[in-house]
């Protein structure tokens, strides 16, 4: 997994590329960038994760507790970018696509 980060879109607003296989081995650092990010004020996360393969349900964990986390403490949201069309079905399968905002 490599996480990039394209320059600042506006303050507030937080952009993450994902890339390669997000497995249970990467969820901790993910998690830890994720968290980083919205520490420091971020109030909308956008994930790009079109370059990024799911392999189990830990790295979709991760973003749902990013996302309630940016829904509690900043009425913020987390924005999945260029999802596939089964990652969107892994969404709905374990009933937290609720939980995102998409942009194609």
């Amino acid at each position: 997994m490599t996480l990039t980060e394209p320059p600042p879109t506006a303050p507030s607003v937080g952009v993450v590329v994902l890339q390669g296989r997000i497995e249970t081995a990467v969820a901790g650092r993910m998690q830890a960038e994720l968290r980083g990010r919205i520490e420091v004020g971020t109030q909308v996360l956008v994930v790009d994760v079109s370059q990024a393969q799911f392999t189990g349900p830990s790295g979709l964990g991760v973003l749902a507790d990013a996302a309630h986390q940016l829904r509690e403490e900043r009425s913020g949201s987390v924005v999945l970018r260029n999802a596939t069309a089964a990652l969107l079905q892994q969404l709905r399968m374990l009933r937290i696509d609720h939980m995102f905002e998409l942009e194609i």
